[in-house]
């Protein structure tokens, strides 16, 4: 499971605006640049667990079960993984030449990310965070 804490900025309409700050560690990260939260601060909106009370400027805890962190891992890389091995087994068994296995094989790991892409872009495939509790001060 994946928790991170965040601040209540606003609540409107059943959803709660919350703002990350950026962790210590993204600044020695290699992917900074490309990562979501690689900013000063990021904000998402999400909805309001019933019956949960918030304020503004409180501290909530924000959640991802382990089964959605798999399920998007395996999307965003066993897919990939998959293709890369389908096709060098493929070509190999077609008896292809050492060049034609690989090219064969990259061209699957290729379809393997366009068709990962595809599928997490669908609505089914969305992981959504929510919030887990409200911190104490």
């Amino acid at each position: 499971m994946l928790e991170r804490s965040a601040t209540v900025v606003s609540i409107d309409r059943g959803k709660a605006r919350l703002r990350f700050e950026r962790e210590s560690a993204c600044g020695a990260c290699r992917a900074r640049g490309h990562c979501a939260g690689s900013g000063e601060a990021g904000e998402i909106d999400l909805p309001l667990p019933a019956g949960m009370r918030l304020v503004n400027d409180g501290i909530v805890t924000v959640e991802l079960g382990a089964r959605e962190l798999i399920s998007a891992g395996l999307i965003l890389y066993g897919l990939p993984m998959a293709g890369f091995l389908i096709a060098l087994m493929a070509a190999s068994l077609a008896g292809w030449t050492d060049a034609w296995i690989g090219g064969a094989a990259f061209a699957g790991l290729g379809l393997g990310f366009l068709v990962s892409r595809q599928l997490a872009r669908l609505p089914r495939f969305q992981r959504t965070p929510r919030i887990a509790q409200p911190e104490s001060k």
